[in-house]
């Protein structure tokens, strides 16, 4: 059986890396970021409310996004920028990172937007009331209530196109006075 070689030396891992790195260079990935990270997750990292405020500072006219603002009760906001080099996960009612439509979705089931009280209603089928999910629910039961109650707010989705409605998510240029609006409309609708 005949082996692969492998590069075991030095040298050769230092000419394979100066490749890479004038391959990216050469592409325009080469730019060092304007802050260094300080170790601690996020640190360094501008969050989508800096990426919408440089871009209207800019003149581009996008709207501004406070996620802080917007990410409360029954509302969860998708930021792509913040900890976008770590997996796909919520802190509050923001998700970040890494995240796929399938990770979205499953971490908007797990979200305890809407308590879950096993005894309220024991004997009744799974269903939301006075915003608690009660009866007899199982866990997929849950998740998709959660889902389905919940108004996501993602400005990565269509991004292009003026701020809108689509199911429960709020997509395009949405600033803070267009997701409350449109947020607002949504729940008198339910």
């Amino acid at each position: 059986m005949k082996k692969t070689p492998h590069v075991s030396t030095a040298a050769g891992a230092v000419r394979t890396l100066a490749v890479a790195a004038g391959l990216l260079v050469a592409v325009g990935c080469g730019a060092p970021p304007a802050e260094a990270p300080t170790g601690e997750p996020g640190a360094g990292m501008p969050t989508a409310a800096d990426a919408t405020a440089d871009a209207a500072a800019a003149g581009t006219g996008a709207p501004t996004l406070d996620i802080a603002a917007v990410a409360t009760g029954d509302t969860v906001v998708v930021d792509h920028v913040s900890m976008a080099d770590m997996p796909c996960h919520a802190m509050g009612n923001v998700i970040m990172g890494q995240c796929a439509p399938d990770d979205i979705e499953r971490i908007v089931g797990e979200l305890e937007i809407l308590p879950y009280d096993a005894q309220a209603m024991a004997d009744q089928p799974c269903h939301v009331m006075d915003s608690t999910i009660m009866g007899q629910c199982s866990a997929e039961d849950i998740a998709r209530l959660r889902r389905e109650s919940t108004i996501l707010v993602d400005t990565g989705l269509m991004a292009d196109m003026p701020c809108h409605v689509m199911g429960n998510t709020i997509m395009g240029a949405c600033g803070t006075d267009d997701v409350e609006r449109l947020r607002a409309e949504m729940r008198d609708a339910r």
